[in-house]
């Protein structure tokens, strides 16, 4: 399994992990982090039902795009861990450290969909960012699986 995947499933599943406050470096940079207190702030403030949290891991996205509360969640999430700054300003190097991605094009390009889509709030542009990378990163997986079979 790539590495892109378990980082996504980790985001995905981890925000439920209360038990332990664990410190979690990433290979890429010097730079500590815990994580699973950023999840429980933000779980705390905007409550998340594990459903959304597998949905956006299996397909990309959230099946009620409606709700703002999940979206706020990831908000909270990205701005805590310095993916996204409060006014949703993306800091390109924490996005390709923390989901590992190869094509750093793909962050310029998510955040350039993010800020051209016609939501205002910032709640809903995070979301927006956060549905371009795992979407993009799963046709990515899908395409390297593909080219894998055909070798």
């Amino acid at each position: 399994m790539s590495q892109r995947i378990v980082a996504l499933i980790f985001f995905c599943t981890a925000t439920f992990v209360f038990a332990n406050n664990v410190r979690i470096t990433r290979k890429s940079s010097n730079e500590n982090f815990n994580s699973t207190d950023i999840m429980k702030q933000c779980n705390e403030t905007y409550p998340i039902k594990t459903e959304y949290l597998q949905d956006l891991n299996d397909t990309g996205s959230f099946s009620d795009e409606s709700e703002k509360v999940p979206m706020c969640y990831i908000h909270c999430y990205l701005n805590k861990m310095g993916v996204i700054s409060q006014d949703n300003q993306v800091n390109k190097e924490k996005a390709v450290n923390m989901y590992q991605i190869e094509d750093e094009e793909m962050v310029d390009d998510c955040d350039k969909e993010m800020v051209s889509a016609s939501i205002s709030d910032p709640c809903g542009k995070a979301y927006y960012f956060i549905r371009c990378i795992m979407t993009r990163m799963m046709i990515d997986n899908k395409d390297h699986g593909d080219e894998e079979v055909k070798k």
